[in-house]
């Protein structure tokens, strides 16, 4: 039915515009990575850090959770360099602050005296 302008309603319905596809967020368009060379693992010839290691892996294991959220390996060779005897040599260790003292302080000592 024509409007006061004679023109009719119906002709006028938008038709919704044609999606058109977003391109990926992926690496679509981009140079393809370099493979990377395989790590090789360091040998541990430390007695101390075998020990660390050791103790870390049953702390996450009791606990479920990854190793390096109990403590880094940064973290355990400053140990092993630093040799603390005390808690607070072991707060001057790059990583230790007082929520890992108080958790496994003890636990840490303990083994780095075990290993003289």
């Amino acid at each position: 039915m024509p409007n006061a302008l004679g023109i009719n309603a119906l002709q006028f319905v938008i038709a919704p515009e044609p999606t058109t596809r977003r391109p990926s967020k992926g690496r679509r368009g981009r140079k393809p990575r370099a493979p990377r060379a395989p790590r090789e693992k360091r040998k541990v010839t430390d007695p101390l850090e075998a020990m660390l290691r050791e103790w870390r892996a049953n702390e996450a294991k009791k606990s479920r959770i990854p190793a390096f959220r109990v403590m880094n390996d940064r973290t355990l060779l400053g140990i092993v360099t630093a040799r603390p005897t005390g808690e607070s040599e072991l707060l001057d260790v790059s990583g230790i602050g007082p929520g890992l003292l108080g958790k496994y302080g003890k636990a840490i000592l303990a083994i780095v005296s075990a290993s003289r």
